[in-house]
């Protein structure tokens, strides 16, 4: 036989270690993760998880396995409204347009405009942004960062509100003026 040919039960014998190999790792890696989490509340009040035992009495506390979660906690919170119609938990009093400032003069961006909304927290479930340009609508969704193209010169409006669902207004940020400023060809 050839030097450094590998022989049939060579061969096989390596393809089964090699196969072999990862599967026993995998199968440690999960006996190390499967240790018990004890939990402690220091003096102060503050919750810590530790894996050593606080005391020889104390009983491992019974978390779920990574991955899992409990459908019942992730079920979103309902909208519900007060007799007037508002909702303080949905409300979005710091919603504003942080770009582009008041009154600000834009030069040498070829028709565009970036546009920031900052709602001033997360958007409630069913909620939209929905952005205008001298009234009329240009953007409507989740985005934060709208690009709007083919602005031409001279001033402009930008308006937003957060609406709900049913395409009620639920907010709405200050309006914002800009003005377009193109050298002119000569």
């Amino acid at each position: 036989m050839a030097a450094g040919v590998p022989t049939s039960s060579n061969f096989w014998l390596n393809r089964a270690m090699k196969q072999l190999i990862p599967l026993l790792l995998l199968m440690l890696c999960g006996a190390l993760s499967a240790q018990n989490i004890y939990k402690v509340i220091d003096e102060d009040g503050n919750v810590i998880y530790t894996d050593q035992p606080p005391s020889n009495d104390a009983v491992p506390e019974d978390l779920p396995m990574l991955g899992e979660m409990d459908a019942g906690r992730s079920r979103p919170k309902q909208l519900n409204s007060g007799p007037d119609g508002s909702n303080e938990e949905f409300s979005y009093p710091d919603f504003a347009i942080t770009q582009p400032d008041p009154e600000e003069n834009l030069w040498g961006t070829g028709g565009s405009v970036e546009v920031a909304l900052d709602p001033g927290k997360p958007l409630a479930l069913g909620h939209k942004l929905v952005l205008t340009l001298n009234g009329n609508e240009v953007a409507r969704g989740g985005a934060a960062r709208i690009r709007i193209d083919e602005v031409v010169r001279g001033a402009h409006t930008l308006n937003a509100v957060i609406v709900d669902e049913a395409g009620n207004e639920v907010a709405r940020a200050p309006s914002v003026v800009f003005h377009m400023k193109q050298a002119s060809r000569g």
